[in-house]
C-alpha cells in the first residue's frame, strides 16, 4: 500500500529529513492503523479533523502536522464540521495565517459546499 510506506518513510526519515525542510504538512488521505491514527514521530503534531472523536465521525480523510520546532503558542486547531477538513491558524509579528488542509471526494463537492 503506498499511503503505508509513504507514511512511514515520513516517520522513519529514512531518504529525506522532512522536518528539517518542512514545518507544516499537509497530508489527504493517510494511512490510519487499527486504531484510528495516522502515523507519525516526535518531530511532528499530529492534527486530527476536529470531529474525529465525535459520535458522526467517520473515515478521516485528512491530517496536518506541524513541526514541533514551531511553538504551540503560535498556531491553534479551528473548528470545521467534517473530517475531510483541518483547519489551523498560525499566528506572528507579521499577522495571521488561515490553512485549510482539504480532502475533496472527486465524486461530490460537499465539502466545498461547507466552506461556503
Amino acid at each position: 500500500h503506498k499511503a503505508k510506506a509513504a507514511a512511514f518513510d515520513r516517520v522513519n526519515g529514512i531518504t529525506n529529513s522532512l522536518d528539517q525542510q518542512y514545518d507544516i504538512l499537509c497530508e489527504q488521505e493517510p494511512y490510519i492503523d487499527l486504531y484510528g491514527n495516522a502515523k507519525s514521530n516526535s518531530k511532528w503534531e499530529m492534527v486530527y479533523p476536529s470531529l474525529q472523536h465525535s459520535e458522526r465521525s467517520g473515515p478521516v480523510w485528512a491530517v496536518t502536522l506541524i513541526n514541533k520546532g514551531i511553538s504551540t503558542n503560535s498556531w491553534e486547531q479551528l473548528h470545521f464540521p467534517s473530517n475531510n477538513v483541518v483547519v489551523i491558524q498560525v499566528c506572528g509579528s507579521w499577522g495571521r495565517l488561515t490553512i485549510f488542509n482539504i480532502y475533496n471526494d472527486g465524486t461530490h463537492s460537499r465539502t466545498l459546499e461547507k466552506l461556503e
